[in-house]
């Protein structure tokens, strides 16, 4: 008889033979990790490859081609001609400033109203480039800009206090010098009455022009100058009145006496020997204060950049 105890040492109680092998929890554990493990890389690698993608999706959109920088380039030329426009107000003041006929009067205030819409036009145009989309894009462009932009309004701003400035100025000018102004001859008393009228003509002037001063701080040197001019006439009208209030308490030369006519003459001599400053200096330090601040070549440092992108 067979030795069935024997036989059955041999087989496991699941039916199994013993030479064949079970995997034990550990190694299947194992086998796991690994699995995740390359999952994990291929996930890695894959999403570097879309993020490469990407990238390159977006460094070929924000690309700006050198016809681009080109148009942008062409776009800011008006700004050139706003410029020359607000300089050419500004020359014709001062030619209206050294004109003491009564005509100037009318024509520095055009020269004025001329200097103001300039600047205002100027202003919008700088700020509306701000947003134009090259400048979003390339950040070289964009600071160059906007350090022209600073100038510019900078100069716009000093350009229309000039022009707020310049015509009670060339109004004070005017006065001042006696454009305008008729005095009667023959008639010493009536003569010494239209002198006075002048000088509270450019009495009134000078209050307009000291009103302007004080309510513009754009730049001290050109208040500064133009209130000196003011204080330096305002000595003239003051030492004019004093000899004028003596030739008036001297009466009618119809009937002066001799010795008495004789120092009217010499005070009379005074009076019209004297002039009022000209408002040169002034103008001057106007015009330094805006050469100084002309952005003309800080726009030149932005077309340049952009003109040289264009050429690459």
């Amino acid at each position: 008889m067979r030795n069935i105890t024997g036989d059955i040492s041999h087989t496991s109680s699941s039916g199994l033979q013993s030479n064949q092998s079970v995997a034990s929890p550990t190694a299947i554990s194992t086998a796991d990790d690994h699995h995740k493990r390359h999952i994990r890389r291929f996930m890695a690698v894959t999403a570097a490859m879309v993020l490469a993608l990407c990238a390159g999706g977006i460094t070929a959109y924000a690309r700006i081609t050198p016809a681009q920088y080109l148009k942008q380039a062409q776009s800011l030329q008006p700004l050139g001609d706003d410029i020359n426009a607000i300089s050419q107000s500004v020359a014709s003041m001062g030619r209206q400033l050294s004109d003491s006929t009564a005509d100037s009067g009318t024509q520095a205030t055009d020269a004025a109203a001329a200097i103001s819409n300039a600047a205002t036009t100027f202003s919008d145009h700088v700020d509306a480039h701000r947003k134009d989309r090259l400048l979003s894009r390339d950040s070289t462009a964009a600071d160059k800009y906007s350090a022209f932009a600073d100038t510019a309004h900078a100069y716009a701003s000093a350009a229309t206090a000039y022009a707020h400035t310049a015509e009670p100025l060339a109004a004070a000018s005017l006065a001042c010098q006696g454009a305008g102004v008729t005095l009667t001859v023959g008639d010493n008393v009536q003569f010494l009455t239209d002198y006075g009228s002048y000088l509270d003509s450019c009495s009134a002037a000078l209050d307009a022009l000291d009103s302007a001063d004080s309510a513009d701080s754009t730049d001290q040197s050109a208040v500064s100058a133009s209130q000196q001019w003011s204080e330096s006439t305002r000595k003239f009208v003051s030492s004019q009145r004093a000899t004028l209030t003596a030739l008036q308490q001297m009466g009618s030369t119809s009937d002066m006496p001799l010795d008495t006519f004789s120092t009217y003459l010499t005070k009379l001599g005074t009076l019209s020997a004297a002039s009022a400053p000209d408002a040169t200096q002034t103008l001057q330090s106007w015009s330094s204060t805006l050469t100084s601040l002309d952005p003309a070549e800080s726009l030149h440092e932005v077309e340049s950049y952009l003109y040289q992108q264009s050429a690459r």
